[in-house]
């Protein structure tokens, strides 16, 4: 613009007085419509002061000031007044606007505007979603060396892109923004350095870079900083640093520290023991997201550990975490439905819950639907079904699965009858410590089915599962000690086996006790005392023990005679497949 002072030197001295105060006049208007670069800045700063008194009159009064300065070109006025837009701050919240301005400031090479439209069209805030648009503004800031942008530009790749390629674009662009001191960048640099994801482990740079992030007060890496104290990985153990840590994370609304903390409350870890603390953090935890929080909470409920139980509750959390699809809450949530703990027995749903719980290689949740195909439970019986959820349970490492998948191949159920295959099984399942596995590969060597007889080795596989307490074990081995197989014949060993079975409540270890006394093999003869084991046995509904508990009414051995009882214990036998109650039912005639 032309001023008065710039007009030639002849034109002015040719003006009469009262046109050169018309010129000045129009000038100085001019001025005001077009203001110069300074009165600009002046402007900038003006508006920068009123924003930091942090009121709305002071909020309306920055984005003003900015407003006229942006719309002369002022590029941090346009930056600062997208921000304005963007958080209704002096003006009424308007992304499209706020938009607009970034655009305005991001055509000037602004880099924190480029960075900013790069999030704006990456979650389709003011614009219409388009990751590659948001790529190519990241991309426009990282180029000027914008740290943020650096680390938003790594994410696109991996996120969008994820390739060999990428990882290694993504890496560079980590180590750039981390240099810069980005903390979240630090953050996510350590963590790939740790697990080795597409690239070589550096535990030690990665400690370096991990430790910056959480000296920057970067929450993940605080959670995480304290995971490694509390295992004592990469730092010395400390327990208590944890906590600070996780504590330090909680004041953010971090949700996993909110779930730590509840767990240290609830375990005493590092903390004293407070229940309503610990269910507290676990329930913000839960709300906001933390999905192993709510299953936890059902658990604590469920069982009544810690927590006073409330299957209803458990059922509440589970109902929620499950809906998210977490295969844990699936899984429990469907036994809750199974057994009517805390809801209506609804089983057809608990078996819709276990498949989608399977289908996500839930060990627990593949041998229950196994196990209800096996007994035609809320499905029909169909056994192909069962070996085909056993074998996907057992190949993920569940013991109790290799079991019953043994029992599958042993017995022939839903696969061709394979001995040698039962044994393998149950080879890996006793070698996962499975007893129950043990006892049933002791069989194995004791017939020498699958496998080459071997009674000795029969006998010291059911020895050391009696000593840990298995019961079946105690059973089987006394049989060896009746009989003299795999070791020598003694029928007071086997009293004292059958003892400790009967003790601990097992009808097949009261059952033979009681033969013990009714004949006197091992103790003194004693009928009363073999009836009342039988009895006990019989209550639960062991087929052999109600046998000789009939006998033993029918013929007064050990218990006032009864025909009519003795005669209707002798059919509940012969109903779960003694041929012996049947025979001796229609020998004394009864229907």
């Amino acid at each position: 613009m032309t001023t008065a002072r710039q007009l030639p030197v002849k034109l002015h001295q040719a003006l009469s007085p009262s046109e050169t105060y018309a010129i000045e006049i129009v000038d100085q208007t001019l001025s005001d419509l077009v203001p110069q670069p300074e009165q600009l800045e002046v402007w900038f700063q003006e508006g920068c002061e009123h924003f930091q008194e942090a009121t709305v009159q002071a909020y309306d009064r920055a984005a003003t000031l900015w407003r006229r300065a942006a719309e002369h070109g002022h590029l941090e006025s346009q930056f600062n007044l997208a921000d304005c837009y963007s958080e209704g701050e002096g003006v009424a919240q308007n992304l499209a606007l706020a938009v607009h301005w970034w655009k305005r400031a991001a055509e000037h090479k602004d880099a924190d505007a480029q960075n900013a439209l790069g999030q704006c069209y990456w979650t389709g805030k003011g614009v219409e979603q388009s990751l590659s648009a948001a790529r190519d503004w990241w991309e426009l800031a990282a180029k000027q060396g914008h740290p943020e942008a650096q680390y938003r530009l790594g994410l696109c790749y991996l996120e969008s892109r994820p390739s060999d390629e990428n990882v290694v674009l993504a890496l560079g662009l980590w180590k750039a923004s981390a240099e810069s001191g980005n903390r979240d960048a630090q953050y996510r640099l350590a963590m790939c350095l740790i697990q080795g994801d597409k690239v070589s482990k550096n535990e030690e740079v990665a400690m370096k870079w991990l430790v910056k992030a959480q000296e920057q007060g970067q929450v993940d890496a605080m959670v995480q900083m304290g995971k490694f104290y509390l295992r004592g990985q990469f730092v010395e153990e400390s327990v208590s640093t944890a906590v600070d840590l996780w504590q330090q994370a909680v004041l953010v609304g971090h949700a996993e520290a909110h779930f730590l903390v509840g767990l240290c409350y609830l375990r005493g870890d590092g903390l004293q023991v407070n229940l309503i603390k610990a269910e507290r953090h676990l329930s913000e935890a839960a709300m906001m997201g933390n999905l192993e929080a709510g299953h936890v909470l059902g658990l604590e409920r469920w069982s009544g550990g810690r927590l006073p139980e409330d299957l209803e509750s458990a059922v509440s959390y589970w109902t929620r975490v499950a809906a998210t699809g977490h295969a844990g809450a699936q899984y429990r949530l469907g036994v809750c439905y199974f057994t009517g703990q805390g809801c209506e027995i609804d089983i057809p749903y608990a078996i819709e819950l276990w498949a989608k719980a399977a289908d996500q290689d839930d060990q627990e949740a593949q041998l229950a639907i196994a196990s209800a195909y096996a007994m035609g439970e809320g499905v029909s019986r169909d056994f192909e079904k069962s070996f085909f959820w056993c074998r996907s349970s057992a190949e993920l490492g569940n013991s109790q699965a290799m079991m019953k998948l043994g029992v599958h191949y042993y017995c022939g159920l839903g696969v061709p009858e394979n001995k040698r295959a039962a044994v393998r099984v149950w080879e890996k399942a006793a070698d996962e410590g499975d007893l129950d596995a043990q006892c049933a590969l002791a069989g194995c060597y004791r017939k020498g089915e699958g496998v080459k007889q071997d009674l000795t080795r029969a006998v010291q596989m059911w020895t050391e599962a009696a000593h840990t307490g298995h019961v079946a074990s105690r059973n089987a081995l006394a049989g060896c000690y009746v009989s003299g197989s795999g070791v020598e014949r003694d029928e007071g060993m086997a009293v004292r086996l059958w003892q400790e079975s009967a003790g601990c409540g097992d009808s097949e270890g009261q059952y033979n006790l009681a033969a013990c006394y009714f004949f006197g093999d091992g103790v003194v003869q004693d009928r009363y005392e073999a009836a009342r084991l039988w009895q006990l046995a019989a209550d639960q509904r062991h087929p052999n023990a109600l046998h000789w508990l009939g006998i033993c009414y029918l013929q007064g051995q050990g218990v006032r005679k009864d025909l009519s009882l003795g005669k209707s214990l002798l059919q509940a036998a012969a109903d779960r497949g003694v041929n012996a109650a049947r025979d001796l039912i229609n020998k004394t005639g009864v229907d």
